[in-house]
């Protein structure tokens, strides 16, 4: 096979997810590992390929995902547009990245939720914006959080979570 390069053939655990991610399991499945170079016909060449060490990393993203009601990729006009994207001076810096406004501007979008689970909304800022950047959220005209922004680290991503009082989502659907 492939001319003569050696591949690795096994078997493995794989972790795959059912019934819309609410059951997480491990299955017996083959591998086989082929040489980067020789399945992409690049040459010799240096390459990592990382398999985690702990299936409770992988179960533990799995199960992070299924708590995903809705999601809007910033600047992707079609998600955008999808999730009803409304606004005064706001502006995005393309495709999958952010989405600001100025000058006494906001945005907004519409989103699914579950009508029966606590819900929470999950924003996602740049640690390196800072400045004059403070700002309300608000769920069906009510304010849920309040963020002012600043430097926090070297260039990450943050995650910051505001839980959405339940009567906002009781019996609705979007």
């Amino acid at each position: 096979m492939l001319g003569g390069v050696e591949i690795l053939k096994g078997t493995t655990e794989r972790i795959i997810a059912e019934n819309d991610f609410k059951e997480i399991k491990s299955v017996t499945d083959s591998i086989l590992l082929i040489p980067y170079y020789a399945r992409s016909h690049r040459g010799n060449g240096e390459m990592a390929v990382w398999l985690p060490s702990d299936e409770n990393i992988l179960k533990d993203q799995l199960k992070e995902r299924a708590r995903i009601t809705d999601k809007v990729f910033i600047g992707k006009e079609s998600s955008e547009t999808a999730h009803q994207l409304k606004g005064e001076n706001t502006h995005t810096g393309g495709p999958n990245t952010w989405r600001d406004a100025s000058d006494g501007g906001w945005f907004s979008y519409t989103l699914r939720v579950d009508p029966v689970q606590p819900m929470e909304l999950v924003l996602t800022y740049s640690s390196t914006d800072g400045g004059n950047r403070e700002f309300e959220i608000f769920a069906e005209h009510e304010k849920i959080g309040e963020q002012k922004l600043r430097v926090e680290t070297f260039s990450a991503w943050i995650d910051k979570v505001y839980p959405i009082p339940v009567d906002l989502t009781r019996g609705k659907v979007m």
